[in-house]
């Protein structure tokens, strides 16, 4: 049995591409991350990785690699939510709770609510996110450690709620 090669997230350029593959080409930088699973028998910390194109995402002009592959999870976990399963579209209004956590790592999503063209983006989060997560774009920051969310909150009315916590 061969082990499991360190590493999740990847970004590279394309070597090599399969038969059929229409949306990629080589010579394309793009980044992803491995499917968290016991059947995944390959880490991204090695030269050369086969993934399947839909795994992969091109690399926006201007990005550099290693900046890539950091954000692949929690900014695909926070578009997909928000955009794919909330619908966040412009002018909808969106909750985002813990905007500093994981998911929200340094606010990405409220950077990603603003790109959709959210109509406001209330973020909560702890002291000491509050001041990033506005100069991030968030309309309003409620701190979660100096205000009951419950009563801040008590008349809000939300197109999409995004928890990062799952709670």
């Amino acid at each position: 049995v061969t082990p499991l090669d360190a590493g999740w997230y990847f970004s590279g350029i394309v070597e090599n591409i399969a038969e059929g593959v229409d949306n990629l080409k080589v010579g394309d930088a793009v980044h992803g991350h491995l499917q968290y699973s016991s059947k995944t028998k390959q880490g991204t910390l090695t030269d050369y990785i086969t993934v399947p194109a839909s795994e992969c995402a091109k690399i926006p002009e201007g990005i550099n690699m290693d900046v890539a592959a950091a954000v692949t999870t929690e900014a695909l976990t926070a578009i997909q939510a928000m955009r794919d399963k909330g619908e966040l579209s412009k002018g909808k209004s969106i909750l985002i709770i813990a905007a500093g956590g994981v998911v929200g790592t340094q606010t990405q999503a409220v950077q990603i609510a603003k790109v959709l063209k959210a109509g406001s983006v209330h973020a909560v989060c702890s002291t000491k996110d509050a001041s990033n997560a506005t100069k991030l774009g968030a309309d309003l920051v409620i701190d979660r450690t100096k205000k009951d969310i419950t009563k801040a909150l008590d008349a809000a009315s939300y197109d999409v709620i995004f928890d990062t916590t799952g709670k």
